[in-house]
């Protein structure tokens, strides 16, 4: 294992312990599921409106970071993720990953601060905590180095 691997590890690990921890603490995916598993009028109905969105946000969210990981696998090219720009596909996904976590992000906070007990501080860190933590997993993922 190279030292800059190692160090890539280590930097990733800090994302998922910090991320994993806030999640734990404030119970963002158990407060999640409660949202929209909810009964018709336990919680409001844009709660968990925005809930499912997040969740459905969150999905394609990491389904698009697997498949820029996966493409040069998939297709046997190598791909200049710095220029993304000059490149049709790597725009229109990393643009639409961009929107997706935005979104996500921001209808996670209103569903949990409208749906839970949080309230918007604890709500606020536990939509960040929990994209640390899957940020930091994906980051795992080994991608095919330039040469």
């Amino acid at each position: 294992m190279s030292t800059g691997r190692f160090s890539h590890q280590r930097k990733q690990l800090k994302f998922i312990v910090s991320g994993g921890l806030g999640s734990y603490f404030f119970h963002v995916v158990s407060n999640l599921f409660a949202i929209v598993f909810a009964e018709r009028d336990a919680v409001p109905h844009s709660a968990k409106l925005t809930a499912t969105l997040a969740v459905l946000l969150g999905t394609l969210t990491i389904s698009l970071f697997g498949y820029l990981i996966g493409i040069p696998w998939i297709r046997n090219v190598q791909l200049d993720y710095q220029q993304w720009r000059a490149s049709p596909e790597l725009r229109t996904t990393i643009s639409t990953l961009t929107v997706s976590i935005v979104v996500g992000w921001t209808l996670l906070v209103y569903a949990l601060t409208t749906g839970s007990t949080l309230g918007f501080f604890g709500s606020f860190l536990g939509a960040t905590s929990l994209y640390l933590l899957c940020f930091g997993l994906l980051g795992l993922i080994p991608v095919p180095r330039r040469l």
